[in-house]
């Protein structure tokens, strides 16, 4: 059995898409995490803490909710931070 691991070809295909419409980031600029979530951002940013460390300290969870179709962010008062 093959384990194929798409990871590599889509963040090349990112970059690729981010140079041709001159998004690319600043050489040596930092990103930060952003989550999203429909759930309990509470409960969520509790559990990224314990799964990804990675996402370091100040990554925002946003909630989410659908409401006809599409997806709206909650305002901002209501960012939770990991």
């Amino acid at each position: 059995m093959a384990v194929i691991d798409p990871a590599p070809a889509v963040a090349r295909q990112t970059a690729r898409v981010l140079a041709q419409r001159g998004l690319e980031a600043d050489p040596g600029c930092m990103g930060r995490h952003v989550f999203y979530t429909s759930g309990d951002a509470v409960s969520f940013a509790g559990l990224l803490r314990r799964l990804v460390p990675a996402a370091g300290e100040g990554a925002a969870v946003y909630p989410v909710r659908w409401r006809g179709g599409a997806m709206v962010v909650q305002p901002r008062g209501d960012v939770d931070t990991v």
